[in-house]
This record gives C-alpha cells, sequence and structure tokens, in this order.
C-alpha cells in the first residue's frame, strides 16, 4: 500500500513538472506570434521625373527632295513638251549619280491651274509641277548635287534631311541616356530625404527625334532656277529623347 502511494505521488509531481514547462513555454510562443503580426514593412514610395538623351551621330545617308514647275502661258503642250524634256534630264542624271547607288522616284506630276486679279483684270495662269524624292549615299558634295540639279531644271529644293543607317541602335543609347538622367535627378532629391533609388517601375515615351541642322547662310534659287548662292555650311545631326520615368524609393538602411 505504501509502495502504491509513493507511486502516485511521483506521477503527480511529473505531471505538475510537465505542466510548469509548458506554462513557461506559452508567453514566448505568444511574444513570437505577436512580434510577426506587428512586423511592418519599410515605407516604400514612387517618384516620375522626365529624362532627356542626346546621341550625336555621322550622317551617311541624306533624304532629298525637289520640284521642276514649269510655267505654260496659252500653248499648254509646248509648256508640258517643255517640262517633260526637264524630267528626263533630272531622271537621267539621277540615275547615274554615285554609280546608280541613288534612288530617285517621280512621286506626283500635276497640271495646275492658278488665279490672281490685278486690279480688276483677272489672270488666269496654268504650271506643270513635278515632285521628287531621292535618297543619297555620296554626301561630301550635296551642294554640287543641288547645283546640278538646278541647271537641269530644278525650282525648288524642298527637304534636305541627313540621317544614319544606324538609327534603330542611336535610338536605343538615347533612350538610355534619357532614363539615366531620370534617375540621376530622381537619386539627387532622394538623397536629399533619406531615400533610395530602388526599381525602375514605369517608362513612358514622350518624344522622340531626328536633328539634322543645317549652320550658316542656306542655298537659294531664283524662281526659274536661274541664280544659285552658294553658301559654306556646317551640319549638326543627332537623336533627341524625352522619357517620363517613375522610380520605386525606399528608405535609407531598408533591405
Amino acid at each position: 500500500m505504501k509502495t502504491l502511494l509513493q507511486i502516485m505521488l511521483l506521477a503527480t509531481v511529473l505531471c505538475l513538472t510537465q505542466l510548469s514547462c509548458r506554462t513557461k513555454q506559452q508567453p514566448k510562443s505568444q511574444k513570437e506570434e505577436q512580434a510577426k503580426s506587428q512586423k511592418v514593412e519599410q515605407p516604400v514610395k514612387q517618384i516620375a521625373m522626365q529624362g532627356y538623351g542626346k546621341v550625336f551621330y555621322e550622317a551617311d545617308v541624306c533624304d532629298l527632295s525637289f520640284q521642276v514647275i514649269t510655267r505654260a502661258d496659252e500653248d499648254l503642250e509646248a509648256a508640258f513638251t517643255q517640262h517633260r524634256q526637264k524630267i528626263d534630264a533630272i531622271a537621267d542624271f539621277m540615275s547615274t549619280y554615285d554609280g546608280s547607288k541613288t534612288i530617285c522616284a517621280l512621286t506626283a506630276s500635276l497640271l495646275q491651274r492658278n488665279e490672281r486679279r490685278v486690279n480688276t483684270k483677272l489672270i488666269i495662269e496654268y504650271s506643270y509641277r513635278s515632285d521628287f524624292n531621292s535618297r543619297i549615299y555620296k554626301l561630301d558634295d550635296l551642294v554640287g548635287l543641288q547645283a546640278s540639279l538646278v541647271q537641269r531644271g530644278v525650282n525648288q529644293i524642298t527637304r534636305m534631311e541627313l540621317r544614319s543607317s544606324k538609327y534603330k541602335e542611336l535610338l536605343l543609347k538615347a533612350r538610355d541616356l534619357a532614363v539615366g538622367d531620370a534617375r540621376d535627378k530622381v537619386a539627387y532629391i532622394a538623397d536629399a530625404t533619406g531615400w533610395k533609388v530602388a526599381d525602375l517601375v514605369d517608362l513612358n515615351l514622350v518624344k522622340e527625334n531626328m536633328h539634322s541642322w543645317r549652320h550658316g547662310q542656306q542655298t537659294r534659287y531664283g524662281g526659274r532656277g536661274s541664280q544659285i548662292q552658294d553658301q559654306s555650311s556646317t551640319y549638326e545631326t543627332y537623336i533627341d529623347v524625352f522619357v517620363n520615368a517613375t522610380f520605386q524609393l525606399k528608405k535609407n538602411g531598408s533591405s
């Protein structure tokens, strides 16, 4: 009987000991859960900024557009014959320019009717007009080329744009520079306010342009192509890009 009581007493002590251990461990577990539930992520915000990128390039292609205009008095047929001769002379010249690498196309040929009034008299005039577009790869004598065209009957150079055959590569480089410019501006603001730049989260292209600026006095032509004024000039060719970039910011010290 005494042995049985000792065994029961020992079992009771063991149960109380286990219960005490569990009771002591429970507050620690509750504290961990409470800490996890109260854990707050580091503050994050976003800021948008415009960036600008500019890449200069050396042109290797020239797009040239020009017009041939022949005024007609009363004899439209004779005027058309004269106009046709000028068109043929220009086409023959361009087909052999730069070893026939030049591309030249006649894009329009029109008979135009113009009215003007002198005092009370109505004057009606007719003219034939032909438009040409060309792509030229020989760029070392563009002024001389224009003079040759004027001598063959061209009245007006309507467009001359210097381009690069590596346009896509240059455009991507200009975009990268624009994004970098925006990032630098955001980083300056962030550093001053205790933040740091994290990731690029949004990007919008605002504007992209290819520029071909001519510095100096332009070449001018007479009304019938009888005069040409040759002035030396230089060209500035570049691509520029504007972007709106949005960056994510994080507080300094956050992971």
